[in-house]
C-alpha cells in the first residue's frame, strides 16, 4: 500500500519534470486508509484520478501503474515510486 502524501507528490513530480515525454500514464494503486482503488490516467501533463469501487474481501491490495514516454529513467522512477510505500499506519 502507499503513502498518499507521498504518491501525490511522486506523480505531481512526474508530471511537473517528464510531462512533455510522458505519452500515457495509468494505474490502479491501494492507498494506506483508503477503502476504493484509486485510479489514475494521464496523457502529458493532463492527469485524471479517482477512487472507484472498493477493494473486495480478500483481495491482495496491489499497487500497478505504468508509464509510457521517452527520456524516462527507469530506475530513478522505480527508485522515486518505491519511497511511495506505507511505512507505518500514518497517512
Amino acid at each position: 500500500e502507499l503513502n498518499g502524501r507521498r504518491f501525490e507528490a511522486f506523480i505531481t513530480k512526474m508530471m511537473r519534470d517528464k510531462g512533455v515525454d510522458l505519452y500515457r500514464s495509468k494505474g490502479v494503486v491501494a492507498i494506506l486508509g483508503m477503502h476504493k482503488k484509486f485510479v489514475f490516467q494521464a496523457v502529458h501533463m493532463l492527469f485524471g484520478g479517482e477512487p472507484t469501487e472498493d477493494w473486495k474481501p480478500g483481495e491482495k491490495r496491489t499497487c500497478r501503474f505504468v508509464f509510457i514516454g521517452k527520456n524516462l529513467n527507469k530506475e530513478e522512477i522505480e527508485r522515486e515510486a518505491k519511497h511511495c510505500i506505507a511505512s507505518d499506519a500514518r497517512y
